[in-house]
């Protein structure tokens, strides 16, 4: 039999449903109890147009960084009502799907119940992994590959999902760099060619002055290229490449950056020591805000152009950066 997956209430929604369930039982006048529903009606419009905005009209840009374990995933929603998938997390060991247990419900509970786009950066399994139950669950409009392929029975299995499900396949950069999404942009920064398959896929969205970076697992050696394609790589957010690791993160690279708010997305008790702590010193260093995701869990950002704020899902850390000029 068919089941149909249901977004979970939220607090606000609960208490509604008890409100509503005691008064029926321990109210009596017919004044009250119409008090009551009108009360419970009320709320319940008042929520609906909170997620409507939320779903529909939006006005910033919202990003998540999902703490999935070993990997990084980031839901993107843009001004408007667009949706990004970025990665899915997952791993080659255990049975452990984070795209079911994690991505999807996160989903739901943000009322999402289709992804326009969907990114794999890089053909790693911690950047694919998640990705099947993902996309038979939310039917995206698009997927969008890196330009190498993995050779995997894992892999394959998702280029299938993509074939039965009749989704898009897009090429990011092959006809235009970049694209406006509602008020925000979406650039594909690298690689500028399909000849440079090997390396990640690295997007920079920007909202007005804000600019937020993805540089995947991009190495040095892909660090220093991107420096040297690119005039303006500055991005207060940064997702910090390589989960951290001692192989990304040079100096020329961070210095290029300037990030403000540097995101770590690592599994606790990481089996590969990540994030290495020089590289973690390296930007503590040039008072860049550090945040991972096994300490401080799910990270959000948002963003309307003017004023961007951040907040933690774990360990309750908030903070907020304004838009200076930054002088080039």
């Amino acid at each position: 039999m068919g089941s149909i997956r249901v977004p979970p209430p939220g607090l606000i929604e609960l208490g509604l449903v008890y409100l509503a369930f005691c008064g029926l039982l321990v109210l009596r006048q017919r004044r009250q109890l119409y008090l009551l529903l009108t009360c419970v009606l009320t709320a319940v419009v008042l929520d609906g147009a909170y997620w409507w905005r939320e779903r529909w009209s939006r006005q910033d840009l919202r990003i998540t960084y999902l703490s999935v374990g070993q990997g990084g995933a980031a839901v993107v929603e843009f001004p408007g009502s667009k949706v990004l998938l970025i990665d899915s997390g997952g791993s080659g060991f255990g049975r452990f799907d984070p795209g079911r247990s994690i991505i999807a419900p996160f989903l739901r509970s943000r009322r999402i119940a289709n992804l326009d786009y969907v990114l794999v950066s890089h053909p790693r399994v911690d950047h694919y992994g998640g990705m099947q139950s993902v996309l038979k669950e939310f039917s995206p409009g698009s997927f969008w590959p890196s330009y190498f392929r993995a050779n995997s029975l894992r892999y394959d299995e998702l280029e299938r999902t993509i074939s039965d499900l009749n989704i898009k396949r897009v090429i990011l950069g092959r006809e235009k760099r970049c694209r406006a999404i509602g008020y925000a942009r979406l650039c594909i920064l690298y690689p500028p060619t399909e000849e440079e398959r090997e390396t990640s896929v690295i997007l920079r969205l920007s909202m007005g002055g804000f600019h937020f970076l993805f540089p995947g697992d991009i190495q040095k050696r892909g660090e220093r290229r991107l420096v040297d394609l690119e005039r303006d790589l500055s991005s207060q957010v940064l997702k910090v490449p390589r989960h951290g690791s001692k192989s990304s993160s040079s100096d020329a690279f961070v210095a290029a950056v300037q990030p403000k708010l540097a995101i770590f997305s690592v599994a606790g008790r990481s089996r590969f020591g990540l994030p290495n702590s020089s590289v973690v010193a390296r930007y503590e260093k040039g008072g860049v805000k550090t945040l991972r995701t096994d300490r401080d869990g799910a990270i959000t950002v948002e963003a309307d152009g003017k004023r961007l704020a951040y907040w933690t899902h774990l360990s309750g850390i908030m903070g907020e950066l304004n838009h200076v000029a930054r002088v080039q």
